[in-house]
């Protein structure tokens, strides 16, 4: 909850032709508090609609700085996600956008994923998939997103349709940067632990990160999506723990949970990126070096900004949505068939 980052794709959906420019807008403390403060509510309840209002307003920001754009894909601030109950909410009103930028908004991706019963994430997976055919990567690969949450997209890039059984296998593996930054907010007031400088200064406890090896979640992995909720006990573990042992062992507990998660894939890619705020972050792509032991580097390696992967992806699934294709499969959500997503939001001139 750091800031929003916007990028521009050229596509028709199927294929990407084109990466154009991008931008980034950092949230204030002020506006990371209030963020903050209103995860884990539903509409209606209090704090929300200031939330709402700094994500549209950030986006509107940005967006109207892209003249080029005749689409926007806009995923919204996730507050909570609860597939069991088969809810989600996203903070941010796209048909608002929409009349500000005076440009039809594609939004709400993941209800109709729930809808056929699957999970509603990971979403990124069929962008995954048309990245390695842009990049000409013929080999099967696995691309690791390390946001809040971490999730894992394996790509067999040559056939053409992601919905197609055996092209993707994809799923949210655990905590990805979000404990550890919410670590750093509380303790030290800044957003995060910039290259992971204190988290090298820290002791790993194994006591806790073995215990976390054979929590639920882990346990069932690759058969359900994460809510940041899910990890609270793993919070609670280290809460006695001195601020740099805390860093160390969460960054372990990601680390060790993308470790199991590469080892659980049915074949063993021929290349691993990573990809997120966490592909920035040099120490835990250090430790997952080291406890994997094939190779895996960084996306930048690809000449691809992990920064920017996600907004990215929401622009290449607004025009999937747009041209009625589907944006999830059995394979990345556990739906029951291929299924279709994204609300759209025209400006009110627009019929």
């Amino acid at each position: 909850m750091d800031g929003i980052d916007v990028a521009e794709v050229k596509t028709d959906g199927v294929s990407i032709l084109e990466f154009g420019q991008t931008q980034s807008q950092s949230f204030t403390p002020e506006e990371q508090k209030i963020l903050i403060q209103a995860r884990g509510k539903w509409p209606g309840e209090e704090g929300v609609a200031k939330a709402a209002q700094i994500i549209e307003d950030a986006h509107i920001k940005l967006c109207n700085n892209f003249a080029r754009i005749e689409l926007i894909g806009f995923h919204g601030q996730t507050l909570v996600h609860d597939p069991l109950n088969k809810r989600t909410h996203q903070a941010g009103d796209a048909a608002k956008i929409a009349d500000c930028v005076n440009r039809p908004v594609v939004s709400n991706f993941r209800e109709g994923d729930l809808k056929n019963s699957g999970q509603g994430a990971p979403l990124v997976p069929f962008f995954h998939h048309a990245l390695c055919q842009y990049l000409e990567i013929k080999e099967i690969t696995a691309i690791i997103n390390i946001g809040g949450i971490a999730n894992l997209t394996l790509v067999n890039p040559i056939i053409k349709k992601p919905e197609l059984n055996g092209v993707i296998n994809a799923f949210d593996i655990g905590p990805g940067n979000y404990l550890m930054d919410k670590c750093c907010q509380k303790e030290r007031n800044v957003a995060f632990d910039r290259n992971g400088d204190w988290a090298r200064k820290g002791n790993v406890k194994r006591a806790i990160v073995n215990r976390f090896i054979t929590s639920d979640f882990l346990q069932k992995l690759n058969s359900k999506s994460a809510d940041l909720s899910d990890f609270n006990d793993l919070l609670d573990a280290v809460n006695s723990l001195t601020f740099y042992d805390k860093l160390a062992t969460l960054l372990e507990c990601t680390a060790v949970a993308l470790n199991l998660a590469l080892h659980s894939l049915p074949m063993i890619p021929n290349r691993v990126g990573i990809g997120g705020g966490g592909a920035a972050n040099g120490y835990p792509v250090e430790r997952i070096q080291k406890l994997y032991q094939h190779n895996v580097e960084t996306v930048n390696h690809w000449g691809v900004d992990p920064q920017y992967v996600e907004a990215q992806a929401f622009a290449f699934l607004a025009v999937r949505s747009w041209r009625g294709l589907p944006i999830t499969s059995p394979a990345t959500t556990r739906c029951l068939s291929p299924s279709y997503g994204g609300d759209i939001s025209k400006p009110n001139h627009i019929t």
